[in-house]
């Protein structure tokens, strides 16, 4: 097996964060508010989007199942994610997304909010794209 060491890469990721507190006030607390988790969500969001268009998906509709168990959620969405990558057709698309989407209820967000942490990160999408971030 290949091993991967990320030793080097803990003083770089150190370095970015320390550069976004600086210019952002984001530190490692804040991190795990509500807000920043929401708006982690809705780059997920951005992501599931994307992958739909490039399949030609233009409607979803979708109710979460409840599931209960966090981390039962979370090991389902990211094998629901893999399935995808190796598979990535329409149907294997919808089920990865579906399972995403069984996340939000259990970090107790509305799909209003979600909605609208999307739109939100849409915005500073679009501000990046024409300050060529």
């Amino acid at each position: 097996m290949n091993e991967i060491v990320l030793d080097g890469l803990f003083p770089l990721q150190k370095e970015l964060d320390e550069e976004i507190h600086a210019l952002h006030g984001v530190s490692y607390q804040t991190t795990k508010s509500r807000r920043l988790m929401l708006d982690e969500y809705a780059d997920g969001l951005h992501f599931y989007l994307s992958l739909g268009l490039i399949l030609g998906v233009a409607h979803l509709s979708y109710s979460p199942i409840e599931l209960g168990d966090k981390t039962e959620a979370i090991l389902r969405a990211y094998e629901k994610a893999v399935a995808l990558h190796s598979k990535f057709d329409e149907k294997t698309y919808v089920e990865g997304f579906q399972s995403f989407l069984d996340l939000y209820p259990l970090f107790g967000f509305t799909a209003e909010e979600v909605k609208k942490a999307y739109q939100a990160k849409l915005s500073v999408n679009h501000k990046r794209q024409e300050e060529k971030y």
